[in-house]
């Protein structure tokens, strides 16, 4: 997975753990990054399943508990 950095991606995306991150408006970076993929194919296939992995934390039911506080609901 290759992304740019934003502020809602960098509450889960680690850089080569679960993703490759690279500056915005960079094609370079981009294409750097998709290169490395290329060329590494254990990175290739290692990077989604921790993508997976770092998924199964985000529930849908704790983002709304989380919600409902930050708006002062019960």
């Amino acid at each position: 997975m290759v992304m740019t950095k934003n502020l809602g991606s960098l509450s889960y995306a680690r850089h080569g753990y679960n993703s490759l991150i690279v500056e915005e408006r960079s094609p370079e970076t981009v294409a750097s990054a998709v290169s490395q993929l290329l060329d590494n194919p254990a990175l290739a296939d290692e990077l989604p399943l921790n993508a997976r992995r770092t998924a199964a934390n985000f529930r849908f039911e704790d983002f709304m508990k989380r919600f409902k506080a930050c708006v002062g609901l019960p």
